[in-house]
């Protein structure tokens, strides 16, 4: 079989390949995104949550594009060629009831798949709905461009989920892994060298000014920093019950950024705990505070559970350039990124005692903490530059099928 369906030479006129149509399915709210980036069509940063749907938005030319996602409720944006919508997958109800909304999902997202005719499918989620896309790319002789984003295989991941993985990691024409530990996953996995394209997270021009002004304006405070999605598997309740063991006369704050399905009940495990004066709960936070909160931090946490498919740790590459040390869990891409008493310290996973214990050695030794932070500031140097920006790797893969 050919391994790249319409990549061919330009078509003469007895063979005209129909204008391009492109299914971009990807994480978050895709509708939310669409309504925010529109604006900002033609800036392509090579860092940034934005940069993913900023670049499908700056390659697409003329042609028509249609995002989806999988959230907890339906949401749409109809914006002339470009459209969003977001398969209300993952309610939060009982299980019976969850499976039968994911189920009902799957059909709704086949039919919106057909009705939209693509002519090229870029797919950035895992599991069934993959494999799904996969097929219909297989049927219609459709380009299926895989982007690996998080983990393929870990220990609690169910079998079904691990079989539909290895599929769509086989069956991709393009797979393009977000940083080593994803490619090199991807290969080991099955997938031919040949056909995997390895992009790296950069530094934006514009984050970075940003990032050397606040370094030099904002002095280090005793605040552990969590910032990325508030949910259980990320480890954010996890994080505040190792935080409850530090002595409160050392003064140390816990500041959380970010949404997500555990923020009220982290905020009621906070009020519990008697913990309201220093943990701060933020919420959804503009980018900008974000690094403006890493590069006031003296330590960011990246507490992931072992369940969660962690792929490429971005959070971590970010308090680097911010000049911070990461506290992080020894599994997946983490140990990849992060040097154990360099620029950061590594716990053992889903050891609650043990991150505790990590914190405590940063906070009781001033002279550890200086050091990591100078390690950190190295590490961010030697990641500012990315080897391959996504932009950049998707560029070949959108003119290619057009």
């Amino acid at each position: 079989m050919n391994p790249n369906p319409r990549l061919q030479a330009s078509p003469t006129a007895g063979n005209m390949q129909p204008a391009p149509r492109y299914l971009y399915v990807k994480g978050g709210d895709v509708a939310g995104e669409l309504d925010r980036l529109l604006s900002r069509r033609g800036d392509m940063p090579v860092g940034g949550p934005d940069q993913y749907m900023l670049a499908v938005l700056g390659l697409c030319g003329l042609a028509p594009v249609f995002f989806m996602s999988l959230g907890d409720t339906d949401r749409s944006a109809d914006r002339g060629q470009f459209r969003a919508l977001q398969w209300g997958a993952r309610p939060a109800r009982s299980s019976r009831s969850a499976k039968w909304a994911y189920g009902a999902a799957l059909l709704r997202f086949l039919r919106a798949s057909l009705g939209f005719k693509p002519t090229v499918v870029f797919c950035g989620i895992e599991g069934p709905f993959a494999v799904m896309l996969l097929g219909y790319c297989r049927l219609r002789a459709l380009p299926f461009i895989y982007f690996s984003h998080c983990a393929l295989e870990t220990p609690a991941m169910t079998k079904l989920y691990r079989w539909c993985n290895r599929l769509v990691i086989n069956g991709a024409h393009r797979i393009v892994a977000n940083g080593p530990y994803l490619s090199s996953e991807a290969i080991r996995l099955g997938a031919p060298a040949e056909r995997v394209v390895e992009f790296n997270v950069g530094l934006d021009a514009h984050d970075a000014d940003q990032i050397a002004i606040l370094r030099t304006t904002q002095p280090k405070r005793a605040v552990v920093l969590f910032a990325g999605r508030v949910e259980e598997d990320k480890g954010a309740l996890d994080l505040l019950d190792a935080f409850a063991q530090l002595p409160r006369e050392w003064g140390v704050e816990l500041h959380y950024l970010g949404g997500g399905g555990a923020l009220e009940a982290l905020r009621e495990h906070a009020r519990r705990a008697g913990l309201q004066a220093v943990v701060q709960v933020h919420g959804e936070v503009p980018y900008h505070h974000v690094l403006a909160a890493m590069c006031s931090a003296s330590l960011v946490a990246t507490p992931s559970q072992s369940r969660f498919p962690e792929g490429r740790c971005k959070t971590a590459i970010e308090a680097f350039w911010c000049g911070t040390p990461v506290l992080a869990p020894n599994y997946g891409p983490f140990p990849s990124v992060l040097h154990d008493g360099e620029d950061g310290l590594l716990y053992r996973p889903d050891d609650v005692a043990d991150m505790a214990a990590a914190l405590r050695r940063c906070f009781a030794s001033p002279e550890l903490l200086a050091r990591l932070t100078l390690g950190a500031t190295a590490s961010g140097e030697r990641l500012r530059t990315p080897t391959l920006s996504f932009r950049d790797a998707l560029r070949p893969l959108m003119t290619s099928v057009a």
